[in-house]
């Protein structure tokens, strides 16, 4: 992330983004001219994130620089007021737009509860699941004097120890096979 928008990502792996548009305002409702004169850009003590999967909101505090973008803490908003807090009414943080004064803010503090632990496991399963589908080839070389081959895919997926191998049919004779076949 940069000076036009920020970024974060949940822990369920929902991407949220934020920042100034093409007309100059920033994601706070600021206009980049308000800070011609000066070094700074005030923003909001937290983000307010909705819109996970499981309607659970998270709350950052964020940096926003011309050359960079700092996250300062990030907490899981399970507490009634932080999820009632409006963004205007947090307590503006300065943090100055030159990448030098990144080094001066503290680094990122997070805090993981169980229910977390948890969404990611899920979100983790969901992501191990593949289906790969082998449709045809083309003009694909020949192996013999007779200018054709005898074409087959092979698919291998290795998970840790675990190795799956998978094979298509074999199609006499072409260069250009058709398999349309699904693999789990």
């Amino acid at each position: 992330a940069g000076g036009y928008h920020s970024a974060a990502v949940s822990a369920t792996g929902r991407i949220y983004t934020w920042g100034r548009n093409f007309v100059g305002q920033l994601g706070t409702g600021q206009r980049i001219d308000d800070h011609a004169g000066e070094n700074f850009q005030r923003l909001p003590t937290r983000v307010i994130l909705k819109g996970s999967a499981d309607s659970s909101e998270m709350a950052m505090r964020v940096g926003c620089g011309q050359c960079h973008t700092i996250v300062q803490t990030a907490l899981r908003g399970d507490e009634p007021e932080v999820k009632k807090e409006p963004v205007n009414q947090a307590e503006p943080v300065q943090v100055a737009e030159k990448p030098k004064m990144a080094e001066e803010v503290p680094q990122a503090e997070v805090v993981v509860a169980a229910q977390e632990e948890q969404e990611k496991a899920q979100v983790k399963k969901q992501f191990l699941d593949l289906e790969v589908e082998v449709v045809s080839g083309h003009r694909l070389l020949a192996s013999d004097k007779r200018g054709t081959s005898d074409p087959y895919c092979k698919l291998s997926i290795k998970e840790g120890r675990v190795k799956q191998k998978f094979k298509t049919k074999t199609i006499s004779k072409t260069l250009n096979p058709y398999w349309n076949e699904t693999f789990l």
